[in-house]
Parts: C-alpha cells; structure tokens; sequence
C-alpha cells in the first residue's frame, strides 16, 4: 500500500485513493497510514474488493491488487478503462499445486495487460516484453526475502508516458 500512497501524494488534488482490504487487523492498519498520509482524499475499506461496476467511480487509474484471480478477471475492464494496474506475485501463494507456474501468471498478465514492468533496486524501471523480461521479474521475487515482487501491468509504453 506505500505504492499507492506514494502515487496519490504525486496525483492532481482531485485523485482518491480507496483501498479494499479483506483482513481486519491490515484493514485497521490500513486506514491509520491512509488517515496519516492521504488525509480525506483516502479511504479504507475493510472488506474484499467488489466487482468493478459496483465501485460507483467513473474512471480507476491505479488499481494495486494482491489477487492474482482478479488481475486476469478484470483485465478487460481495466485495460478497456487505460487502469494502470500494480499488481503483486507472491510465490508463498503462487507456488502450490494446481496454480499455474508463477513464470505463467507473469506471461499471461503481459499477455492481457500490454505491458508488464517491475523496477530494480534503485527503483529504475525494467520492461517486460519477453521472455528475458519476465525472468528478470521471476529472479527478483526470487531474490526479495519475502519471495514477492510487485510489477505494473499496463499498456506498452506507460513507463515513457509517466516518466516523461
């Protein structure tokens, strides 16, 4: 969630960030660092995400989501919409059987989304096009001791646009 606090500090004053959290100990979490940092253009919901149109918004520009479920089901609304999507792979949950290989997941967010980019330590932005640059994302959830790595699903070229 400090992604998307740090993201609605850079935002228009018009922006809102509202986050859906299901677990109530984080939900309660939550909305204290929303509370301390986002002020009233923040909210915190303690509750699961519900369907996108029954959200009321006119437009989401960030969705961040853990969910990986939800990221290929809402794909065409999101990208339908321009959402730029950060999106989290946690191998704790993705590494059990039944569950398509994480190196999959990554492809087919790609695949559904236009453009997968995760950033290295120094917070420079690594592109996604490939298969060299999914391994990239696949090696640095690897690497990150809590075995997770959140990457930006959006249409190609998003990094130049905001970025530049």
């Amino acid at each position: 969630w400090l992604t998307a606090l740090a993201l609605l500090a850079g935002a228009p004053g018009l922006a809102r960030l509202v986050a859906y959290e299901a677990d109530l100990p984080r939900a309660a979490h939550l909305a204290g660092n929303i509370a301390d940092h986002a002020g009233e253009r923040g909210q915190a919901v303690a509750d699961a995400l519900p369907p996108l149109g029954q959200l009321g918004l006119d437009r989401i520009d960030l969705l961040r989501t853990e969910d990986a479920a939800r990221i290929m089901a809402d794909a065409p609304a999101l990208t339908a919409g321009g959402t730029l999507v950060a999106a989290t792979l946690d191998l704790r949950r993705e590494l059990v059987p039944g569950r398509p290989h994480p190196a999959e997941t990554l492809a087919a967010w790609c695949a559904a989304y236009g453009g997968l980019v995760t950033f290295d330590r120094r917070g420079a932005p690594l592109p996604a096009a490939d298969a060299s640059g999914l391994a990239v994302a696949l090696e640095a959830a690897l690497d990150s001791p809590e075995r997770r790595v959140e990457v930006f699903l959006g249409p190609a070229g998003w990094v130049e646009r905001y970025a530049g």
